[in-house]
């Protein structure tokens, strides 16, 4: 083993207190080259480029869109009332006698969604909660597809979640309730989805959930919630402007985060504490 050493003056030695460990006179041990961590920092730096310049596409692509809306296409476009029951094959949620707790085990192969699970109009992996194959196959009629629109049943009532490609085939759990658009009913998913989520309409749904003694919407009640349907055509544009306003704000988020991690690591750098690994992604 080699002891690290130096050979001093007396001035040197009377400027640093007299210090006798030999680190107060060599200065810290060399940084040695990290290999891959380099390769990791490159990569940092590369993501928060190539996010930079998404961001700004996507802030382009956004700029008119306010004024494009604003149109007497859109804005004065004609809108009909109609009731959901006219729009929407309404399913409940599973009895408990169907989907007990018990039947949920770790290793299932198909995730069970409850009301935690609807986050910012999407259903949120729920990886916590699963059941067999066997028994979802026999749930069949409670099983998700793209384009449903799911609904908290019992609880907190909170925004809908529409429900991605990726998360067809999953069940549903008791506590929710699920909306699926006929095929020739002139609505939307995107759409619907966007006129559920509007604090009046969440809130037509609290104060009617909240008669009953626990916060509780039944089938019925929801059947004869009322909503405003321009053209398909306006419907359209409407959802693919929320849908391009809602790529353009994951992408900031995601910017913003990668920045953090950049900074992180310069701090690192500049502070001469660098290590090998990356803070992990919030």
């Amino acid at each position: 083993m080699t002891v690290p050493g130096a050979r001093v003056d007396r001035e040197s030695l009377r400027r640093i207190g007299y210090s006798l460990n030999p680190i107060d006179h060599i200065g810290g041990l060399p940084v040695l080259d990290s290999g891959p961590s380099g390769i990791a920092e490159a990569e940092v730096w590369a993501e928060v480029s190539w996010l930079a310049e998404h961001c700004r596409y996507l802030d382009e692509r956004t700029a008119d869109l306010r004024a494009v809306l604003e149109t007497d296409r859109v804005c004065q476009a004609p809108r009909r009332e109609a009731v959901l029951a006219e729009l929407c094959d309404i399913q409940t949620g599973p009895s408990h006698a169907l989907l007990a707790p018990k039947d949920r085990i770790p290793h299932g192969e198909v995730p069970v969604v409850f009301p935690r699970h609807l986050r910012d109009g999407e259903v949120s992996d729920s990886g916590d909660e699963r059941v067999s194959s066997e028994l979802a196959d026999r749930l069949g009629r409670y099983r998700l597809k793209a384009g449903d629109i799911v609904c908290v049943r019992a609880g907190a009532m909170g925004p809908p979640a529409l429900v991605g490609r990726d998360r067809t085939g999953w069940l549903m759990s008791s506590n929710v309730i699920r909306l699926r658009c006929r095929e020739d009913a002139p609505v939307l998913p995107g759409y619907l989805l966007a006129v559920l989520s509007r604090p009046e309409a969440i809130g037509w749904v609290r104060d009617r959930a909240a008669a009953t003694a626990a916060p509780f919407i039944t089938k019925a009640v929801l059947e004869s919630q009322k909503v405003l349907l321009p053209p398909f055509d306006v419907q359209q544009e409407i959802v693919e402007s929320l849908v391009l306003l809602r790529e353009r704000s994951t992408a900031h988020r995601e910017l913003a985060a990668a920045i953090t991690r950049t900074r992180a690591l310069l701090v690192e750098q500049l502070t001469g504490s660098r290590t090998s690994t990356i803070p992990p992604t919030a």
